[in-house]
């Protein structure tokens, strides 16, 4: 049969991040391996590493551009315009290299990586001279903690806060070199990740994907949070997750839900034995 266990009250975690939050809206078997029990999966394979490695250097070079960095160099702190844009094109091209290059071995496939990267290059400037019309760049790579309740803190970092050229509120940006989750799941409240950072910064009236990856070499926002739309699902997201740590800590079991699409990425299917599943 399908496991539900309990959460010992010890186990419960006292911080919840965006990945956990959504462990637990996947399956809440899940976030008991890897959450309660603090379970660790397997290494994953050296293509998805590799992948990942490609990821995180696209958020380096774009945090160095917008803010320096102590060893690769100050930022291009020139407004950029379309005067500009060829020579803003350029530093962030030589950045690129400097960080591809710094600590991987030159071979051809991190070169293949690298050249992938600067082909989205003028796509990012051009999105970057529109994005600044109404927004500044403010922070990146940004630690924040809030308490929800007594007991319940949420934690996370986020990629880029712009501030508002009017208001001075907040614009959050995700960068995402992979897929994006879709509108409609951000709605209904399936994929949780811009909602824990609506949480994390009250400030925020505006929270978004933007895509710096696709075989078109677009960049683009692909979802987003905005607006009366922002406030009730930061609201909803609020109160579902001070409930469902009530229910842990009220001994409620955190049964496998056994979906295709959530069991088809899970580390955890050796412990959770779907296979062996009567009904």
């Amino acid at each position: 049969s399908k496991p539900a266990p309990v959460i010992p009250e010890n186990l419960i975690p006292e911080k919840v991040s965006a990945s956990a939050y959504q462990r637990i809206i996947n399956c809440p078997y899940q976030y008991f391996c890897a959450d309660g029990l603090r379970l660790k999966a397997l290494e994953e394979l050296t293509e998805e590493l590799k992948k990942s490695d490609y990821g995180e250097r696209i958020h380096l070079i774009l945090q160095c551009f917008h803010h320096g960095h102590s060893y690769y160099g100050k930022a291009f702190d020139s407004t950029i315009t379309e005067v500009n844009a060829k020579q803003a094109e350029q530093y962030l091209s030589k950045l690129s290299e400097k960080i591809f290059l710094a600590d991987l071995e030159n071979n051809i496939l991190h070169r293949s990586w690298l050249y992938r990267w600067q082909k989205h290059i003028p796509a990012y400037i051009n999105w970057q001279i529109k994005q600044q019309l109404n927004w500044r760049t403010f922070l990146s790579e940004k630690n924040l903690e809030v308490t929800l309740d007594k007991t319940l803190q949420i934690v996370g970092r986020l990629d880029r806060i712009d501030k508002s050229k009017e208001n001075n509120t907040h614009a959050i940006i995700d960068y995402k070199t992979g897929k994006t989750a879709r509108q409609d799941d951000i709605d209904i409240g399936e994929n949780v990740q811009l909602s824990i950072y609506a949480l994390l910064d009250t400030e925020a009236s505006e929270v978004s994907y933007l895509s710096v990856d696709s075989s078109y070499q677009k960049v683009e926002t692909k979802s987003s949070l905005t607006g009366e739309d922002l406030e009730i699902n930061r609201e909803q997201n609020k109160q579902r997750l001070i409930e469902l740590f009530r229910q842990m800590k009220n001994r409620q079991p955190m049964p496998a839900w056994g979906d295709n699409m959530v069991c088809r990425y899970c580390n955890f299917s050796g412990l959770c034995r779907k296979a062996e599943w009567t009904e």
